[in-house]
């Protein structure tokens, strides 16, 4: 057999010079000795075997060996008898190719140049022995390749072991290599290690796809091993083993630990464990018992295979069989952790307390000691729980790992960063207290960590995220503290002074920025602006993480934006302006979005006036022409209508405002009710004499719309109430018009609560009614006062929507007897003698009249509705 070209190359790769070792040396000797031999005697062949199967086992050995066999083959073909290339001298040369990676110098390349090489001598031994040749492979020359394959470490292992796999089996199906020659235990375990550990597959299916073929082999074996109801006793070897069992389950484990969970993934893996032990029990294989590793790798797979709540129930439906005493395996830590880890991931509101329930049980097996670890999954619980004591919870799981461990109970839970940083962020997500109790708590954590590391323990050095999240704790409560959120951003400044390991990076900064931002004020606007500069000079100072971002600059605009003045908005423009500048210089995070247009339009929406609404306008119109790569949302016309409807500019608002509601239509915008009722809104605050008509008749339009199946335009109380505002601002000069816009008043309330799908009438809309009765009827028309108002009062008790505007505007237009008689009791005049109306304190009345009053609904949603959501702050590591 002539050598190839990989041969020839390794031939010159092998080290000249000094030999390393004896043993070495004499190989060297005696290769050369055989070499240079005219004639091989049978003595020379026995001596060459022995040193084949020497340079077998040595590195760089192949090329020796392929001469030894090149020399035995010429002198066959020169008409020496003796010169006979043995099976077991081949087996030698194919081991030498074999794979090593000890010392350090083997490439995937040269990994893969060396199975191919050993695949293709065997191939050449089969080819000549189907020819009638004399050497005849045998079952280890199959093995010796698998082998190669398996060591090769190369993507197209598990593929080529399968292929030489399968080739045995039909060699053996044939016959044509002796009855003696039957596939191997070993190249079976080979072959399905390869699909399950060493398959390089980098995506979920993939690995899936190697898992399933390694199931399948796994099965082929069972199917030769067991027929009927008993075992084989032709491939009894053939028997999967635990581990096998146990690498297919840990394959379909690995799957649901890459980015696509799957239940069936699961499912499979378990099946995989009821297998063992149906065969255990219906088979009789004694030594089929599943360890462990098999439960536990099943525990893993449904862990992750991202079904929440039920993937944690059956976890712990397996832990609950594992601690069985009657079962001869007993969880470990791994078990429980995963367990716990299962239950924390799970979203389920209780899952914290389910998972402390996990970790006593833990605590009270005399053969499982928690961990570090272990304590810290139920920490990650406790910090993701909604429950109100979770955060108290959680400092209490670190008081007790603190003490376990002070006091020698539990050498293994010794309380790390993670632990503290787990304790510090509960208080942080914490969203049920104020400010002061999540910020002092977790302040008082962070406290106890620098002490500690002042007395020597360097392990508990706060980190960035334990600063970042005490400022969040600060910052994002109910009631935020920006103040104290800026304290605690100035200690870490300080700190990383004394610390090159501790570098500050944006997130603490924009959790400042955003909590002065929500003020509203412009003390607050001040501070933000000076907490920007001061992020941009640490930048230039050479700190790339605490470079402003996006979002910063977004958050500072929102901030100055909010003082509501000309000026102010003006402001904003340039910040917006010098964020285009900064992208446009080769900061392509930089690059504008939508949300950071949204809060330059809602600058100018909040400045008021009508020179706001224009500059609004403008900017919504380059944002449509000039900056096509961003397109404009529902928001950014929001903030232009409710900046028109806000204008002050009665007789041109609003025609642009639904100007504008035209535009989104043309543009295919996804309109929303807050876009009409802007609308409305506008029509109601203008001077035209048929606003009132005009803003009924856009109501009219909703409701057809919604009726027709767009549930994004659905009319609301709001939207009603704003049309009987216009009725009763109208300027209505007759009596014939004032009619008209009673009438109008009372279609909108009769409307709003014959519609039950569009909510309540509340106390606005109440309360706007009575208004419009005041200046809608006249004074001296006591009668038609009384037929309008006393249903309306009696329907609004009714629907406790009696709020002090109510009480406000009954008393402006009911007359006086009306007014004592639906208040009754509650009504008094300061004298007997005197018609002049009390008014009513609102506590005074009962309670089932205004139990449905929400007196800051409408300052809080109506005014807030429109404005783009924030984007999150980015996420962080927790070590």
């Amino acid at each position: 057999m002539d050598s190839n070209s990989r041969s020839d190359s390794l031939i010159t790769s092998i080290p000249n010079g000094k030999v390393r070792n004896q043993a070495r040396h004499y190989l060297e000797q005696a290769t050369e000795n055989l070499l240079n031999k005219e004639t091989l005697s049978a003595a020379n062949l026995s001596e060459m075997n022995h040193v084949l199967n020497a340079w077998a086992r040595q590195k760089n050995g192949a090329a020796y060996a392929e001469q030894l066999i090149k020399k035995v083959i010429d002198q066959r073909m020169a008409g020496n008898e003796n010169a006979i290339a043995t099976t077991d001298m081949y087996n030698a040369l194919i081991s030498s190719w074999v794979p090593s990676w000890g010392d350090g110098k083997m490439t995937t390349e040269t990994a893969l140049a060396c199975a191919e090489r050993a695949e293709a001598i065997l191939r050449y031994m089969q080819s000549e022995y189907e020819s009638g040749g004399e050497i005849r492979p045998n079952i280890k020359s199959f093995n010796t390749v698998v082998k190669a394959w398996y060591n090769s470490a190369s993507p197209i292992a598990p593929t080529r072991a399968g292929r030489i796999l399968k080739w045995v089996y039909e060699i053996h199906t044939k016959g044509t290599n002796g009855p003696d020659f039957r596939p191997s235990f070993y190249s079976f375990s080979r072959v399905i290690e390869l699909y399950s550990f060493r398959n390089c597959a980098t995506d979920a299916d993939s690995t899936l796809l190697c898992a399933e073929r390694a199931e399948e082999i796994l099965e082929f074996m069972e199917e030769l091993a067991y027929t009927g109801n008993d075992v084989n006793p032709t491939y009894r070897y053939l028997r999967p083993s635990v581990s096998l069992y146990n690498a297919v389950i840990a394959a379909y484990a690995k799957c649901n630990s890459m980015s696509s969970s799957s239940v069936n993934v699961a499912k499979k893996a378990e099946r995989l464990l009821h297998r063992m032990i149906y065969l255990r029990k219906h088979f009789h294989q004694t030594d089929l018992h599943p360890t462990v590793l098999s439960y536990n790798s099943v525990i893993n797979a449904w862990s992750k295979s991202g079904c929440k709540t039920s993937a944690a129930k059956r976890v712990e439906t397996i832990l609950n069989y594992l601690e069985d005493s009657c079962n001869l395996v007993n969880p470990d830590k791994y078990s429980y952790t995963t367990t716990i880890d299962a239950w924390a991931k799970s979203g389920d509101p209780l899952a914290a307390q389910k998972a402390q329930n996990i970790l006593m049980r833990m605590e009270n097996n005399i053969d499982v000691t928690p961990n570090t670890i272990s304590y810290n999954a139920v920490l990650n619980s406790w910090s993701k729980s909604p429950l109100r004591d979770a955060p108290r919870k959680a400092e209490d799981l670190l008081r007790k790992m603190q003490y376990f461990y002070n006091t020698g109970i539990n050498s293994e839970a010794e309380p790390d960063m993670i632990s503290y940083n787990t304790a510090i962020m509960a208080w942080a997500k914490y969203r049920q207290e104020d400010a002061a109790t999540c910020g002092q708590s977790a302040e008082y954590l962070l406290n106890e960590c620098e002490q500690l590391h002042k007395m020597g323990h360097a392990k508990y050095a706060p980190t960035v995220f334990t600063y970042n999240t005490v400022v969040e704790a600060w910052t994002k409560s109910y009631h935020p503290n920006a103040k104290r959120g800026e304290m605690i951003l100035e200690r870490m400044l300080q700190a990383s002074s004394d610390r090159d390991d501790l570098i500050p990076d944006a997130y603490g900064f924009n959790s400042v920025i955003q909590a002065y931002s929500k003020l509203g004020t412009p003390a607050s606007a001040a501070k933000a602006e000076e907490l920007l500069v001061r992020m941009t000079e640490l930048y230039e100072e050479g700190n790339e993480k605490i470079r402003p971002q996006l979002y910063t600059y977004t958050t500072v605009m929102d901030a100055v934006g909010k003082c509501g003045t000309l000026n102010a908005a003006k402001k904003v423009e340039e910040y917006f302006r010098a964020v285009v500048r900064r992208y446009e210089a080769g900061q392509l995070d930089l690059k504008p979005d939508t949300v950071c247009f949204n809060s330059l339009l809602a600058a100018y929406r909040s400045a008021g006036g009508k020179e706001g609404a224009e500059a609004a306008e403008v900017w919504l119109e380059r944002m449509e022409e000039e900056y096509s790569i961003v397109e404009p949302n529902v928001y950014s016309y929001n903030h232009v209508l409710v900046a028109w409807a806000n204008s002050g500019a009665e007789n041109v608002a609003a025609r642009r405002a639904e100007a504008v509601l035209k535009r989104m239509t043309a543009k295919g915008v996804k309109i929303d009710a807050f876009s009409y009722n802007s609308v409305i809104n506008a029509w109601s605050k203008s001077s035209r004499p048929k606003k009132a008509q005009k803003a009924l008749s856009i109501v009219r339009g909703m409701d057809a719309l919604y009726r027709r199946g767009n549930k994004d335009i659905r009319p609301n109380a709001y939207s009603y109430t704003t049309v009987i505002n216009a009725c009763a601002f109208s300027n209505a000069e007759t009596a014939t018009m004032r009619s008209r816009l009673l009438g109008i008043a009372v279609a909108a309330l009769q409307e709003l609560q014959s519609s039950p799908r569009y909510g309540p009438a509340n106390h606005i809309t109440y309360g706007t009614f009575l208004k419009a009765c005041a200046k809608l009827i006249d004074e001296d028309d006591e009668m038609l006062r009384k037929v309008m108002i006393e249903p309306v009062f009696t329907k609004c008790c009714q629907d406790g929507q009696v709020g002090e505007f109510v009480l406000r505007q009954l008393r402006v237009a009911a007359p006086d007897d009306l007014y004592e008689k639906l208040l009754g009791e509650y009504a008094a005049t300061s004298n007997l003698s005197s018609s002049v109306k009390c008014a009513v304190n609102i506590e005074d009345v009962p309670k089932e009249w205004r139990r449905n009053v929400k007196e800051k609904t409408r300052n809080k949603k109506w005014k807030n509705r429109g404005v783009a959501p924030r984007n999150p702050l980015p996420k962080r590591s927790r070590s």
